[in-house]
C-alpha cells in the first residue's frame, strides 16, 4: 500500500504525478492507493483527510492547475507529538509507503519522519495506540520524494516539477508587457516603485521604466506539455521505487530526479544537503562555488545569458584584418518551426562579436540562385525571439533541384565561408547533397552545420528538435479546449489528427500529455481487430463515470485507416453509448543552438583559413548536425547519419 500527499504551495503539475501514482498502483496485486488532503496537517489530523484513491478520482485533472486535494504548510508536524499522531493515522490505514511531492523542506521532514518511525512505533504500542499486529504490518516506512518547485533549485535534477510552466507564465507576461511598452511609450513614471533601481536606470541610462510583480501568477494556469509528460514519468518511477524499497529494507529514502532526460533515483538527504549548501555559499558570497553546486545545466544557462546579453554591437578588438572579410550565411529549409528565429538571433549576435559578416538567404536555395541574399545586422534580429515562423522565409527546394552547380557558383560569388542550415528532414537531405557536392565544387568545401528544427522531431542525430516542444504545447492546449467543449455533453469521444507525417512522435507524446486513450502511428501497425478492441474498451469506459475521451491518429499512420474512417467506426459502434466528433489540428501546431553553431563554425573557419582570406576544409570533417543527446549538445557527421 502507498500514500502520497502535497506539502508545498500549489505547483500545478503535481496533479499529473498523483494521477499516475494512483493509477499505477491500482492494477498491482497487494497495493492500494490513498491520498491525504491538506499536506502534513491532514496527515496529523487524519479522519476525513485520508481517503482512498480510485481511477475516476484522477480522470480529467491533467489540465487543472493547483491541487484538488489541497496543500498546507504545517507547524504542528515539526513537533514529535504531531508526528506520532500522523504515524498512528498511517498505521490505522495500513499505509507503509509515502510519495512526497514538495520542496527541500517537505522532503527533509519526510526523511526525519522515516528515521523516527521505529521509535515512534514502539512508543505507540507501549501507549496502547496500536496493536502488535498493526506494528508488525507497518514495521518500516518507505519514502520516495518528487521535487515540486517553480524555482528549479533542487540539487541533482535538471528540471523540477513546476519550473517549466512557471517560465511559460513569465514569458507570457513579459511578452504582454513588451507589447504595451512598444504600443505606448511612457514618461513621468511614479517616484515610489523600486526607488533605487529606478533611480539608477533613470539617471545613468536615461530609461523610462515600470515595475510589475508577477507573484502567484507563476504558479497558476494550465501547465506545459513537457511537465505533463515529466509528471507522469516521475509518478510511475515513484511507484516502482516504493516497490523496490518494500523488497529491500536497506535501500535509503530516494528522490526522483531528471538527468539527461532519464528518470534517476538519488539519495534524498544527500540532495537536500547539497541544496542547502547552495544557500550557504550565497550567504558567504562565494558565487563561483554557488554556480558549481547548481550543476552543469545552470552553468550552461548562465554562460549563454552572459554571451547573449549585450545590448549594443561590441567592439571587435585587435583581430586580424583578414577576419573582417569572413562571411557566414544562414538558410532556413522546409516548413517553419518555432525556435528558428531565436537560434538566428544568438547566431547573428555571436557571429558579429567574432568579427564575421552575417548574410541571410531569403526563400532557401531558390532565393540563393536568384540572388535573394541580404546582410543581417545586429538590430535586424532584435525582438525576433518571440514570433514564430521564419523571418527569412522557408521553402522545400534542395540544392540538386535548383542545380548544384548554380548553388555552388552563388556561394562562391557571395564569398561564403561558413553555412548554417536550419530545418527538419528536408534540411538534412540538403546537407547530404551539399556534402556530396564537395567532390565536384570547391565552393562547397566550407564548414557547414545544421540545427534540427521541425515539429515532428524526426531528424536523426538528436533527441529533440526546435519546434517540437511548442507543437506539443499547442496540441495540449487544443486538447484542453476540445475537452472543455464537451463539458455540457455527456459521453463524447473525439478523434483528433495531428501532424508529423510518418513520424509518430507528436501523436504519441501528445496522447501522453493530453490523456488520450489511444494513439495510432505509422511505427506501430494496427488493423481492424485493434480498432474493434479500442472501441470495446471505450464503450465499457463510457458506461462508467467517464464522460469524454480522446483518440489520436498521426496524419500518415495508415493509408487505408484514415482519420475519417476511424471516426465513422467509433461513431457507428459507440452510438448507443457515446457520440463521436472529429478534429484535424493542422497548422496550428507550427508555431542555446545558435550560439554553439557559430562557435563550431568559428573554430572550423580558423582551421581552414588561408592567408588570402579563403576558407578551405576537408570533405569529411566539416559538415555536421548539431543535436541534443540526453543532456549534451553533440555534433554528428552528416554522412554518418
Amino acid at each position: 500500500m502507498f500514500h502520497e500527499y502535497s506539502q508545498r504551495d500549489y505547483t500545478s503539475p503535481e496533479e499529473l504525478e498523483r494521477r499516475f501514482e494512483r493509477r499505477s498502483t491500482i492494477p498491482l496485486p497487494g497495493m492500494e492507493g490513498k491520498y491525504v488532503a491538506k499536506g502534513y496537517q491532514g496527515l496529523c489530523d487524519g479522519g476525513e483527510y485520508i481517503k482512498e484513491a480510485n481511477w475516476a478520482d484522477v480522470s480529467g485533472i491533467m489540465q487543472l492547475g493547483g491541487t484538488f486535494i489541497g496543500s498546507a504548510r504545517s507547524k504542528d508536524f515539526r513537533t514529535l507529538e504531531c508526528r506520532m499522531k500522523a504515524a498512528e493515522n498511517l498505521v490505522k490505514h495500513g499505509i507503509n509507503g509515502l510519495v512526497v511531492i514538495g520542496g527541500d523542506g517537505s522532503l527533509t521532514g519526510a526523511n526525519q519522519f522515516r528515521l523516527e518511525w521505529s521509535s515512534i512505533m514502539e512508543r505507540l504500542h507501549n501507549d496502547g495506540g496500536i496493536t502488535l499486529s498493526e506494528q508488525a504490518a507497518c514495521e518500516r516506512l518507505n519514502i520516495v520524494g518528487i521535487v515540486g518547485s517553480i524555482d528549479n533549485d533542487f540539487f541533482g535534477t535538471d528540471m523540477t516539477i513546476g519550473a517549466d510552466s512557471a517560465l511559460h507564465r513569465v514569458i507570457e507576461a513579459t511578452d504582454a508587457i513588451r507589447t504595451s511598452v512598444i504600443t505606448r511609450p511612457r514618461q513621468k513614471w511614479s517616484r515610489y516603485k523600486c526607488a533605487e533601481v529606478q533611480k539608477l536606470m533613470m539617471e545613468r541610462l536615461g530609461l523610462d521604466n515600470r515595475v510589475t510583480v508577477l507573484g502567484h501568477v507563476q504558479r497558476g494556469g494550465s501547465h506545459s506539455a513537457f511537465e505533463r509528460v515529466l509528471g507522469i514519468r516521475m509518478g510511475a518511477e515513484a511507484v516502482l521505487a516504493l516497490m523496490d524499497a518494500d523488497r529491500d529494507p536497506d535501500l535509503p529514502a530516494c528522490v526522483i530526479t531528471l538527468s539527461g532526460n532519464q528518470a534517476v533515483r538519488l539519495p534524498l538527504m544527500r540532495c537536500v544537503e547539497k541544496t542547502w549548501g547552495v544557500g550557504e555559499t550565497i550567504q558567504q558570497k562565494d558565487f563561483e562555488k554557488t554556480v558549481y553546486l547548481r550543476g552543469r545545466s545552470f552553468l550552461a544557462n548562465v554562460e549563454s545569458y552572459l554571451s547573449l546579453s549585450r545590448t549594443t554591437v561590441p567592439e571587435v578588438g585587435d583581430r586580424p584584418s583578414v577576419r573582417a572579410k569572413l562571411r557566414v550565411c544562414i538558410v532556413n529549409v522546409g516548413a517553419p518551426a518555432c525556435g528558428i528565429n531565436a537560434a538566428m538571433r544568438s547566431f547573428v549576435h555571436l557571429a558579429i562579436t567574432k568579427g564575421c559578416r552575417v548574410l541571410g538567404i531569403m526563400e532557401v536555395f531558390h532565393g540563393l540562385v536568384n540572388g535573394k541574399v541580404r546582410d543581417i545586422r545586429w538590430n535586424d534580429v532584435t525582438g525576433c525571439v518571440g514570433p514564430g515562423g521564419s523571418m527569412l522565409g522557408a521553402r522545400r527546394d534542395t540544392p540538386y533541384q535548383m542545380g548544384i552547380e548554380a548553388v555552388a557558383a552563388r556561394l562562391g560569388e557571395y564569398q561564403i565561408n561558413g553555412l548554417l542550415v536550419n530545418g527538419g528532414f528536408k534540411a538534412f537531405e540538403c546537407m547530404l547533397e551539399l556534402d556530396e557536392g564537395r567532390k565536384q565544387f570547391k565552393e562547397l568545401c566550407i564548414p557547414m552545420v545544421m540545427i534540427p528544427a521541425t515539429i515532428s522531431n524526426k531528424v536523426p542525430g538528436t533527441d529533440f528538435s526546435l519546434g517540437a516542444d511548442t507543437a506539443l504545447n499547442e496540441i495540449t492546449t487544443a486538447f484542453d479546449k476540445i475537452k472543455q467543449s464537451a463539458m455540457g455533453t455527456k459521453r463524447r469521444v473525439f478523434v483528433v489528427e495531428t501532424m508529423g507525417a510518418y513520424c509518430g512522435y507528436v501523436a504519441t507524446m501528445g496522447a501522453v500529455a493530453g490523456g488520450a486513450d489511444a494513439a495510432y502511428i505509422h511505427e506501430e501497425s494496427f488493423g481492424i481487430d485493434d480498432l474493434r478492441e479500442d472501441v470495446t474498451h471505450l464503450r465499457a469506459k463510457m458506461a462508467s463515470n467517464v464522460q469524454r475521451d480522446l483518440v489520436l491518429r498521426a496524419e500518415r499512420a495508415n493509408p487505408n485507416y484514415t482519420t475519417e474512417l476511424i471516426h465513422q467506426l467509433y461513431a457507428e459502434e459507440g452510438q448507443s453509448i457515446f457520440d463521436c466528433q472529429c478534429n484535424v489540428l493542422g497548422h496550428v501546431q507550427q508555431g542555446g543552438f545558435g550560439a554553439l553553431a557559430i562557435e563550431w563554425l568559428d573554430s572550423q573557419i580558423n582551421e581552414g583559413l588561408t592567408g588570402d582570406g579563403q576558407v578551405v576544409t576537408t570533405e569529411d570533417s566539416s559538415c555536421y548536425l548539431l543535436g541534443i543527446i540526453k543532456r549534451s549538445h553533440e555534433f554528428s557527421k552528416v554522412s554518418d547519419l
